[in-house]
């Protein structure tokens, strides 16, 4: 693949592309991204309180059901403060309370420059092995992460790394400048949420913003479920992230809806499905039972054993982590779709659905795009909720691009470098040292906005294990 990678020679800018799950990060003019890796948990691990869907044991919920829920449990505990009659406290216990305030805060702040300092030099001097000096740092926003992370990113690249300027893209609209057209649905499949967002003439329409909680992580739920039940007789001593991966792209397969439904018409098919073993190459480890004896003399012997997986296990995860039940309010994104356009008007749904693109490492499972189709279709003739949408199914178009569907924002921020970038989204160091040394918030404006009009539409998250 490396060979047919376009490489620029302009070497002056980087663009950045951080996520939860992973991040791309590259030279600007090139035609792909130089390196995908993990993004570490600790970046995110400061912002757990804004982020809740990062805290064990929580089943993924979307950015903005989580800022929502922030907000409400804030406003609830200055409530009940005031309806508390305040306690006297000496002047040397408020004195002592606020300095250990201060303390922490400090020590939080300093702890978080560090995890994204050792990153950003992991980054810049082993993958890309470049200095940044004088150099034109292009970041990809997303609109839920919260600000304080690319507050501090950008004030580490200027005061450490002394980089000229900070261009800021907008994550959810970057796909659409490879297409070449003005007008599109942009839908995001990332590892936590999906964001469909419509573009109309090149605006984001914000009020017509729908996310859902499916994603990855979902699939990685049910896959890890449905592998524990398939290998019962084998003690896992772990199923980790890589693994979760490397079944799910290489082993599983969505199928259409009638194929589907053939197995599950009764329980013997469905038995028949799960005793059909798909021949993998994954080694899982099992710890064998050893005597008393032997266990003492601590001569447990570790074996390696393959993976089995299930026909049933292989196309069960996708569909319900991507396609769930709309009656039981589960997650799907063909009906999220569907929300999105109809929240716009008729002339405008007419003209982003003609231009429909899918970006994030969910599209590229197999049989992904026939799927969702056929589930749009789908939807619009059996759910009520939609169906007032039947014009649309003769204008209902995929736009299909020729570089891998994770790559697609990065790509898009690349050819937007090639273009003239909008200085409105630019801080240089002049405007960083002017705002007292802060990053501002750009797009601030859009994302309280999106918070206001999106957070009532969200589902509830429920207890789950966690998976990572």
């Amino acid at each position: 693949m490396d060979k047919f990678r376009i490489r620029s020679n302009d070497k002056s800018g980087i663009i950045f592309d951080i996520g939860i799950a992973y991040t791309k990060i590259g030279f600007t003019g090139d035609n792909g991204p130089i390196r995908i890796i993990r993004t570490p948990s600790e970046l995110f691990s400061e912002f757990k309180d804004k982020i809740p869907i990062l805290k064990n044991k929580k089943q993924p919920q979307d950015f903005i059901q989580a800022f929502e829920e922030g907000e409400q449990r804030l406003n609830e505990s200055q409530i009940e403060g005031n309806n508390q009659l305040p306690l006297q406290k000496s002047e040397t216990q408020q004195i002592y309370e606020q300095e250990t305030f201060i303390a922490n805060s400090l020590q939080n702040i300093q702890n978080l420059n560090e995890k994204i300092d050792i990153f950003l030099n992991h980054l810049f001097y082993y993958e890309l092995l470049q200095k940044l000096t004088n150099k034109i740092i292009y970041i990809c926003k997303n609109h839920l992460i919260p600000h304080e992370f690319y507050d501090k990113l950008g004030t580490i690249l200027f005061n450490k790394y002394e980089i000229t300027k900070i261009q800021f893209v907008l994550n959810n609209s970057l796909p659409l400048y490879i297409t070449g057209q003005l007008s599109g649905l942009v839908v995001e499949c990332g590892y936590y949420d999906t964001q469909i967002t419509p573009i109309y003439e090149g605006y984001p329409l914000m009020n017509c913003l729908i996310t859902s909680k499916c994603g990855g992580y979902l699939i990685n739920k049910f896959l890890k479920n449905y592998l524990l039940k398939d290998n019962s007789n084998i003690n896992f001593q772990n199923i980790d992230f890589l693994q979760l991966e490397d079944i799910k792209f290489k082993y599983c397969k969505l199928l259409l809806k009638n194929q589907e439904d053939q197995y599950s018409i009764n329980e013997e098919m469905i038995q028949k499905a799960k005793q059909t073993l798909i021949p993998t190459s994954l080694i899982a480890s099992q710890i064998e039972q050893q005597t008393q004896l032997e266990k003492s003399q601590k001569s447990n012997q570790i074996h390696q054993q393959k993976i089995q997986l299930s026909y049933y296990t292989s196309t069960k995860s996708l569909s319900q982590g991507l396609f769930g039940n709309v009656d039981s309010d589960e997650p799907n994104i063909a009906y999220s779709i569907l929300q999105a356009l109809q929240k716009c008007d008729p002339s405008v749904a007419i003209k982003v659905s003609k231009n429909i693109i899918i970006s994030g490492g969910v599209a590229s499972t197999r049989g992904f795009y026939e799927r969702l189709r056929q589930e749009i279709l789908f939807q619009i003739e059996n759910n009520p909720q939609v169906q007032d949408l039947k014009y649309l199914k003769k204008y209902l178009s995929f736009t299909r691009i020729n570089y891998p569907p994770n790559t697609l924002p990065w790509i898009g921020a690349s050819i937007i470098n090639q273009l003239n970038p909008n200085e409105k989204y630019c801080i240089t160091v002049e405007k960083f040292r002017q705002n007292s040394s802060q990053i501002p918030d750009i797009f601030g404006n859009d994302y309280v906005y999106m918070l206001n009009q999106n957070s009532k539409d969200q589902e509830q998250g429920n207890e789950a294990d966690d998976i990572i």
